[in-house]
């Protein structure tokens, strides 16, 4: 009898992979002198409707915030780009 793998597991799992990747993107930034590092109107283009509310929650009227948060939402689904931007921005 096979066990079904925890679905409330997965998706937790899930969430915390993103959280991380998306706050890993913020120390990107930090280490490229407190600036995107990628196009925003490219990255705009790319970020998924359902994660426009939250970025609305997460920006502010802070200067350059918006543009921030819109790269990390993007990068929080690309683990791949996320770990490169880290060796060649971080270390």
């Amino acid at each position: 009898m096979h066990q079904q793998p925890n679905k409330d597991n997965f998706k937790t799992e899930r969430a915390i992979r993103k959280a991380l990747r998306h706050e890993a993107t913020h120390a990107i930034q930090k280490c490229n002198n407190n600036k995107t590092i990628g196009d925003i109107k490219n990255l705009e283009s790319k970020l998924h409707q359902s994660k426009r509310k939250a970025l609305e929650f997460s920006s502010s009227n802070f200067s350059g915030t918006y543009a921030k948060e819109v790269e990390a939402y993007v990068l929080e689904d690309k683990p791949k780009k996320v770990k490169n931007l880290i060796k060649k921005y971080c270390l």
